[in-house]
């Protein structure tokens, strides 16, 4: 899959352009074109002329070239500098020999002839090659996109293989762990186990949260949907989270209406959501802090999770609900996956 994967990122192009690879150029600027490009510019400068033809009644002697110009533009950002440059021979020739006085006269060894021919090319090559300038820009942007997608895609590879191997090896640690608390331990040992023990759920928890992005980025995180109460995910969230808030001297509040709040939800992923902002609140607030969870029915179903921490910058607060975004050094430096995680959820619901 991750091959195939790649084999797309490349874009290559095989039913045009054999095996070549896309580098971000347009079909009508690659080299097998250009024939098409001198054709179609001829063609665009005759259109060009056309148009001024059309217009002689009311411009009469003036602006001969408008048109030309416009066409000369046109073969320069699609076709290159060579299909640009005939566009201009074309627009100048005809423009001269059509409108400019004596009009069906072309004397081409005049000096007003050479002076405006100079003139005239003078302006066309500021505009072939600002639109040379142009199309390498947009060359060296696509290509730079096409290298930060493949970069994204790799990143996400990573990700998922990174989280599949470290579960294994994480799970037996968790089952060891377990094994341990079983047997009789001293109070030191025990001790040790237990930072063991709340260490291997962090680790654990980290790595579903990578696994949770990998299925995100892939699209592949279904929900399962059910009638559910509201106020027993709230109440599983904060279960999952009391050992934690209490390890840190801090407490929970939770308000809660008298009667079941019921909507169609994925339990478990709604008891996600809760409890990463749970956790977010408690990383980001001192000791003795309170975290407040509420649930209003007033305007829908509505769950507020609160504390008296320090708050969040403005600056950073636009930007707390993207995968990787910590809102600064006060937290208990994570990989920032929580909020986004959050996010993603509350938007598949």
């Amino acid at each position: 899959e991750h091959s195939r994967t790649q084999a797309r990122a490349s874009g290559t192009v095989k039913k045009a352009w054999g095996d070549q690879p896309y580098n971000g150029e347009s079909l009508l600027m690659r080299p097998a074109s250009r024939p098409l490009g001198y054709v179609t510019a001829a063609s665009l400068a005759g259109m060009a002329l056309l148009v001024r033809a059309i217009l002689d009644p009311w411009l009469g002697i003036m602006q001969p070239f408008a048109s030309g110009f416009v066409a000369v533009a046109a073969c320069s950002w699609f076709f290159g500098w060579g299909p640009a440059l005939l566009a201009a021979v074309i627009s100048y020739v005809g423009g001269t020999y059509l409108f400019v006085e004596p009009r069906g006269h072309l004397d081409v060894a005049g000096g007003p002839f050479v002076a405006a021919l100079l003139n005239f090319f003078a302006a066309a090559a500021m505009i072939i090659a600002i639109g040379e300038r142009a199309r390498r820009a947009e060359r060296a942007l696509a290509a730079a996109n096409a290298a930060l997608r493949e970069a994204d895609q790799r990143k996400d590879a990573f990700l998922a293989t990174l989280s599949h191997e470290l579960r294994n090896p994480v799970s037996v640690i968790s089952n060891a762990v377990a094994m341990l608390g079983r047997v009789p331990l001293d109070d030191r040992s025990r001790a040790t186990l237990s930072i063991l023990s709340r260490q291997t759920a962090l680790v654990a928890r980290l790595i579903e949260d990578l696994l949770d992005v990998s299925r995100i980025t892939r699209g592949r995180l279904a929900l399962r949907l059910e009638k559910a109460d509201v106020r027993t995910a709230i109440d599983h969230a904060v279960d999952a989270n009391r050992e934690a808030v209490a390890g840190r001297h801090q407490r929970i509040t939770v308000d809660l209406p008298p009667v079941p709040v019921l909507m169609d939800a994925d339990h478990a992923r709604v008891v996600q959501v809760i409890s990463n902002l749970i956790d977010n609140a408690s990383n980001y607030s001192p000791e003795g802090a309170e975290v407040v969870v509420r649930l209003t029915t007033a305007a829908g179903v509505s769950i507020e999770v609160s504390d008296n921490g320090p708050g969040i910058d403005p600056d950073v607060l636009p930007h707390v609900f993207e995968m990787f975004e910590q809102g600064g050094a006060s937290g208990s430096g994570g990989l920032g996956l929580g909020l986004g995680l959050c996010r993603h959820l509350v938007e598949l619901h």
